[in-house]
């Protein structure tokens, strides 16, 4: 029988099988909203295929709603985020190496990677241009498995001199009525025409960025700025938003 549900709690028993409409021998535990495709039915248990070991799972802990899943990961000196909601993925953040591409391409999209699929990122959202932030999305975006929705960023980049070329400053400013303001803001990656030059971690940034977009994997890129609406949307009849603060 065709079909898929989604762990309805968290570390979701999987057992071996079951005797008088009981679960013998768990051999399995999944997370909440893990993906699993039924198999077969008896009474009010299934069996799936899931992640790990298949078996059979109680028909009160599946829901046809996946939710929210929100996975933190430890990528360094900074974190990385991963939401998925529905059938959206949501990328905050890389990290300052490539443990978040290891963790993406080794575990978490291994089951679409291994069908020869592409990893489709909705929302690829930089939250500022330090290394522990941003810099692990190189390896990503040269990845041609990877495909993007909209990468959106603050526009906000380091810059580099003779005597520092990693990372020296943000650019030029102005002052204003007493106060310091930055004049150098960059709304459209894409179309940088100006000749200024960038610290090298943000010149291998751009150029991977620039490499995407020249495949076709890259839909839409965009700056934010306080108070912008990254998502609102309709996901499983519930509001999903993500808004700058």
């Amino acid at each position: 029988m065709a079909g898929f549900k989604y762990a309805s709690i968290n570390q979701a028993p999987i057992y071996e099988s079951v005797v008088n409409g009981k679960g013998k021998k768990i051999i399995n535990r999944i997370l909440m909203g893990t993906y699993v495709t039924i198999l077969e039915k008896d009474g009010e248990w299934y069996r799936v295929a899931t992640a790990g070991p298949n078996g059979w799972i109680h028909a009160g802990n599946l829901s046809d709603e996946m939710g929210l899943k929100i996975f933190f990961l430890d990528v360094g000196q900074g974190d990385g985020v991963l939401l998925e909601a529905g059938n959206y993925k949501v990328l905050i953040d890389s990290g300052p190496n490539n443990n978040m591409y290891g963790y993406l391409t080794k575990w978490q999209y291994t089951y679409i990677l291994g069908a020869k699929q592409k990893v489709h990122i909705d929302y690829l959202i930089i939250s500022h241009f330090d290394v522990d932030h941003y810099k692990g999305v190189t390896k990503i975006l040269n990845d041609s498995r990877f495909t993007f929705g909209t990468i959106i960023h603050p526009g906000i980049l380091k810059m580099a001199t003779k005597e520092n070329p990693y990372n020296s400053g943000i650019g030029s400013t102005i002052k204003q009525d007493g106060k310091t303001y930055l004049s150098l803001v960059f709304d459209n990656l894409l179309k940088i025409s100006q000749p200024v030059t960038f610290n090298r971690d943000i010149t291998a940034f751009l150029k991977a960025l620039l490499k995407a977009n020249d495949e076709g994997r890259v839909l839409k890129v965009k700056r934010y700025e306080q108070g912008s609406k990254i998502i609102q949307k309709k996901i499983e009849k519930k509001t999903f938003r993500i808004e700058v603060l």
